[in-house]
């Protein structure tokens, strides 16, 4: 629901502001033909990138993120890395974020982390979920989950991501 509410809140921005949406990826391997195919258009004048919560410890999904911005700044696009958090991240190199056209981080930390790198050019700004225009009176307290089955996530540093099934009781 997070990353929804970011792209609602980053899709409303842009074209509020007049930006037109050429096309949405989600985080995926650069050679994804109809990524690849798109990235190299020049009918489009920027690209953002939602960084999330991917950038952190080289993950595959943080390799893949460098891989774009990479790909992005080499054809000539504005290039911004938006609404992430940084921990311990050597994959993506000082050239592509002193490369980068902005670059917004969700708190302090990933913040001090960049500057500890010698990145001083990012901002910080609220994740962009908080900004997501929620209908008035809508509480979870209003939703029922006893003995129903939801869908969750969660990491264990020893095997990675894991979704689970469970029964709130």
């Amino acid at each position: 629901c997070g990353s929804d509410a970011v792209m609602n809140v980053l899709m409303n921005s842009l074209r509020s502001e007049g930006h037109v949406i050429k096309a949405l990826f989600p985080n995926v391997p650069l050679d994804y033909l109809p990524f690849a195919n798109k990235i190299l258009e020049p009918s489009y004048d920027a690209i953002v990138v939602n960084g999330e919560g991917t950038l952190h410890h080289d993950t595959m999904g943080a390799r893949r993120i460098g891989e774009i911005l990479r790909k992005s700044i080499d054809i000539g696009k504005k290039t911004y890395l938006v609404n992430t958090v940084w921990q311990d991240v050597e994959c993506i190199s000082n050239d592509i974020l002193n490369a980068l056209n902005g670059v917004s981080v969700r708190e302090e930390y990933s913040r001090l982390q960049l500057e500890r790198r010698g990145f001083s050019k990012s901002i910080r700004i609220l994740d962009l979920s908080y900004y997501d225009n929620i209908k008035e009176g809508h509480s979870f307290s209003d939703c029922y989950f006893e003995k129903r089955t939801i869908i969750t996530d969660f990491y264990i540093p020893e095997i990675g991501f894991s979704r689970q099934n469970l029964c709130i009781s």
